[in-house]
């Protein structure tokens, strides 16, 4: 716990070197967003400096007997219907571009 701690605070102290060399050179280009990331990083460490949290499982990892199989009926099924929806509406887009070109084609005589 304390050598995360320490890790930690030697981030902090390299967040705000970073920062505060930004903010005194006027000539140094940077990008804003990388700014604002650190500023985030530098509130979230010192957030869970004052109140560190770990994670841990509430219950064990519970794992299935029964092995995961693809189900290719089901795949094939659902690309056939979607290939056919999508070829309808290809169709039906390319016969209104045709109608369309052949309208404006009579109007102009």
């Amino acid at each position: 716990m304390e050598e995360l701690k320490k890790k930690y605070e030697i981030r902090l102290n390299f967040i705000n070197q970073t920062i505060l060399n930004v903010n005194s050179e006027k000539h140094v280009i940077f990008d804003i967003s990388k700014i604002a990331d650190l500023l985030t990083e530098k509130r979230q460490i010192q957030e869970w400096l004052q109140d560190p949290k770990f994670v841990t499982l509430a219950s064990d990892i519970q794992t299935s007997s029964k092995p995961i199989r693809p189900k290719p009926l089901l795949y094939t099924s659902v690309g056939f219907i979607a290939g056919m929806f999508l070829g309808i509406f290809v169709a039906l887009v390319l016969e209104a571009i045709k109608s369309r070109r052949v309208s404006i084609n009579h109007s102009r005589g």
